[in-house]
């Protein structure tokens, strides 16, 4: 799935399993690690998940498979639309919103609904995030959809050592009390891009229980992602030998500066990802 000059996400042919075609990406399989982070309580309900971002649908019909109450924000009909009819994406139990995702949150908290078990966080498009999505104000928002002990899981891509990153990695920090951040490994160096996915608890320190049999669900990809997470944790610590800078709606600069260089530098990398004709003719 293309759009912005950028892959929203994909998957291999001939690669069916119980939870579809095998994703391209590995951050995607990532995301669903969210499910084995340990939480203080034993909840005899069905757990409650919302995916801000949907891509191509890859971690919301691993969800469904596992039989999550899943609900889906996403701000583009076309994207919606396309997982379903292109990517095998099943009808959400929990219902799809095509709205921004503020917006929604903001709805979710005048209505008192119920909080969700887990978050997944995923609005990377064309090089970059929406800004707005990242502020302490915004992270207060999740914050206050979460259980107390459920989980939220950010994807960010990004340098580790560039003033924007930092700044999305220490708002986040700032909004929640623990964090943990693991690489798909697709990275060579810790000069290269990074992809990563931030797990945070507003309660408990992020620990996750073994794996299972049913987690990869007959994935190789899956089960080889899973594996490594723990090869490819990210020190979080590092981030505060910096000057910490916090993304707010007042004042999201230091990642808005940034964005306008790393959309640059995607774009090439997309241009290595498919041939140029691919990109000419969208």
């Amino acid at each position: 799935m293309r759009c912005d000059h950028s892959l929203l996400g994909g998957v291999w042919i001939n690669t069916d399993g119980p939870s579809g075609p095998e994703s391209v990406y590995a951050t995607f399989i990532l995301q669903e690690a969210i499910r084995f982070v340990e939480r203080s309580a034993k909840h005899d309900e069905s757990p409650r998940a919302l995916l801000i971002g949907l891509g191509a649908g890859i971690s919301a019909r691993a969800l469904h498979v596992h039989g999550l109450n899943t609900t889906i924000v996403e701000i583009d009909p076309a994207i919606y639309r396309y997982a379903q009819e292109y990517f095998g994406l099943p009808s959400p139990r929990g219902g799809a919103h095509i709205q921004d995702a503020r917006q929604y949150l903001t709805q979710h908290a005048a209505r008192q609904a119920e909080p969700y078990d887990y978050i997944i966080h995923d609005v990377f498009t064309g090089g970059s995030v929406p800004s707005s999505l990242f502020t302490a104000e915004h992270w207060r928002e999740i914050k206050g959809a979460l259980r107390k002990d459920g989980i939220l899981a950010v994807n960010f891509v990004g340098h580790l050592t560039s003033p924007g990153t930092r700044a999305v990695l220490h708002t986040i920090l700032a909004s929640f009390q623990h964090c943990k951040a693991f690489a798909d490994g697709s990275a060579s160096s810790a000069d290269d891009v990074q992809n990563m996915v931030i797990f945070c608890s507003p309660s408990r320190p992020i620990t996750l229980r073994p794996l299972h049999d049913s987690d990869s669900l007959s994935s190789p990809l899956r089960h080889r992602v899973f594996e490594s997470m723990q090869d490819n944790d990210i020190d979080l610590r590092s981030i505060s030998e910096y000057a910490p800078v916090l993304l707010t709606d007042k004042d999201t600069s230091a990642l808005d500066v940034e964005q306008s260089l790393s959309s640059v530098e995607h774009w090439h990398v997309m241009r290595r990802v498919l041939p140029a004709r691919a990109w000419e003719r969208y």
